[in-house]
């Protein structure tokens, strides 16, 4: 028989790791216990829409019950990110958030709603994207210096898939640059705010190549310049910006998955471990290419430094033209 001191020698060895057990056991190790909640800021038919629905079908495999994607437009996706910031920390509420939901829109807004790198976990980007200025194919202008020659007379118009998004922004920086005006006609989405261009009603709008591919390949809308440093591989001889005599227009759209901010780290890497594997995957590489999104791998603190940096760059653009969203 074991003696009491023995015993007693062996409970004090045991409860430390039992408390560590406890410890673990709460930061995840049973994660997720339901389904997890992958919220996007935008309407269907939107970069962020189609994006998110590939991801959160392809990482339900590896984390059941699944993970479902819920739409929460408004307010340039400000509302969906302040959602999650509000949840519960436990990894069963996530944002599909981009750099115009958790950068742009709180460094332009007259008042900041959150600061998505302290306020949120970062746990993975997902990819990037050109956005692609657009017009009306029987209506619109041919190039981009005929646009903007059209501009000066600021009378014109375009069109975004809301206030703050990554389109209405990547507009506003061209026309910085071309020193001219054009007002802003906001929507709830990109398939209403495209469709205007098209028929003529809006001038121009720049969009995520996701949103409007289809539009181009159905021949609707004419492509005039994209964003970012190279071409897009289904766009070859649509030059870029820069190449067109118009710097500052690097710009790039992309997206990152994240959480509340005191969410397990437990639960933050395996998430993250989800996340990078998909977007690895044959089946999912297949389809960013299709949508001219390109995989990005970028974790926790390294994704944290990025978004700072990101901020500065936007702070550098209110500086310089004074301008703010309500």
């Amino acid at each position: 028989m074991i003696g009491a001191r023995r015993l007693l020698a062996l409970a004090v060895a045991i409860a430390p790791l039992a408390t560590v057990a406890g410890l673990t056991h709460a930061q995840g190790v049973d994660f997720p216990k339901t389904h997890i909640k992958l919220v996007l800021g935008f309407a269907p038919g939107t970069g962020s829409d189609i994006l998110g629905r590939v991801l959160a079908d392809k990482i339900s495999q590896a984390l059941p019950p699944g993970v479902i994607a819920e739409n929460r437009p408004g307010a340039g996706g400000r509302i969906a990110t302040k959602q999650v910031i509000d949840a519960e920390p436990d990894g069963h509420t996530l944002v599909l958030g981009t750099n115009a939901t958790l950068i742009v829109g709180p460094t332009l807004s007259a008042t900041t709603p959150y600061r998505a790198e302290k306020d949120l976990a970062p746990i993975a980007m997902v990819g990037r994207t050109n956005m692609v200025l657009v017009v009306s194919s029987e209506k619109g202008a041919k190039t981009l210096d005929e646009l903007v020659a059209s501009l000066g007379t600021g009378l014109l118009t375009f069109a975004s898939a809301g206030a703050g998004t990554m389109g209405h922004l990547s507009s506003e920086v061209l026309l910085l640059s071309a020193k001219a005006k054009a007002g802003h006609v906001a929507y709830r989405g990109s398939s209403q705010s495209l469709t205007d261009v098209m028929r003529g009603e809006v001038t121009f709008a720049v969009d995520t190549a996701t949103a409007v591919l289809p539009f181009l390949q159905n021949g609707s809308l004419r492509p005039l310049a994209v964003t970012g440093t190279q071409r897009l591989k289904t766009l070859p001889d649509v030059k870029t910006f820069s190449e067109q005599g118009m710097p500052g227009l690097e710009i790039y759209a992309w997206w990152a998955v994240l959480a509340p901010a005191a969410t397990p780290p437990s639960v933050v890497q395996k998430v993250g471990d989800e996340i990078e594997k998909a977007i690895a995957s044959e089946d999912v590489l297949s389809r960013m290419k299709t949508m001219e999104v390109e995989p990005v791998r970028l974790r926790g603190e390294d994704l944290r430094a990025f978004m700072v940096k990101e901020t500065t760059f936007w702070q550098d653009f209110v500086n310089k033209s004074g301008f703010r969203i309500n």
